[in-house]
């Protein structure tokens, strides 16, 4: 397993390489890239944030009385909670890059030999994340609602 890795902006084919073999760092030297690299990760961020707060409050509204409550507000965010992890376990859950964060301070380069940076070189920082707890949190707030949505309307 490799433990740091840099993407020369020539070469940006070794970004799977070193994410497949979950690199520990990896510094990308093409800023547009690490552009693109960043709004994924945060796109997906999102997602799996929406998806658990919007778990976490279908699961305590889920508790009060009565239909029309229910169904107008309490509703809506179970079906945002089940698409949002449905839509993150399609699309990011298999790509090796869900697993990394973006390091905005930069304290991660310090790790990646100064031989293969070049000097003078802006890059993006990637740092790997085991991501298995997110995904088990998501999942089981998505499930949770679907259960409690099923057996709601089981009841009508």
């Amino acid at each position: 397993m490799a433990l740091v890795g840099v993407v020369p902006r020539e070469h940006p084919e070794r970004l799977d390489n070193l994410t497949r073999s979950k690199a520990r760092v990896i510094a990308v030297e093409d800023e547009r890239m690490g552009a693109e690299l960043d709004r994924s990760i945060q796109v997906g961020n999102f997602l799996h944030k929406t998806a658990v707060l919007s778990g976490l409050a279908f699961t305590c509204a889920s508790f009060a009385r009565g239909q029309q409550f229910f169904f107008r507000l309490v509703m809506p965010l179970g079906v945002i909670c089940v698409g949002c992890a449905g839509f993150y376990d399609m699309l990011w859950q298999q790509d090796p890059l869900c697993q990394y964060q973006l390091d905005h301070t930069g304290d991660e380069l310090v790790n990646i030999p100064t031989s293969e940076l070049k000097p003078s070189t802006p890059y993006a920082v990637l740092v790997f994340r085991d991501n298995t707890a997110r995904k088990v949190l998501h999942n089981t707030f998505a499930i949770i609602t679907m259960a409690v949505a099923t057996l709601r309307l089981w009841r009508l």
